[in-house]
């Protein structure tokens, strides 16, 4: 699962940067880092959950556990 979650980091940075961007460009939005950080890591739950049939956590949980999850770097 490591391997998977180093592997995909980078897309899905790239993908949230991208969006971030649009947002910004078209909509225009303020940038918000710890926004953007937040879902960068609710994004890799999403793709870490479905990649591995983690049916015992919800996306629900990651949410609800976002102060812990932010204190880990990606």
């Amino acid at each position: 699962m490591r391997k998977y979650y180093w592997d995909t980091t980078p897309y899905v940075v790239l993908w949230r940067i991208w969006n971030t961007r649009n947002d910004i460009v078209f909509k225009d939005k303020q940038l918000n880092v710890n926004d953007t950080v937040d879902l960068i890591k609710l994004k890799m739950a999403f793709w870490v959950k479905g990649k591995y049939n983690l049916n015992s956590y919800s996306i629900e949980d990651f949410r609800s556990h976002l102060d812990g999850i932010r204190r880990h770097k990606i």
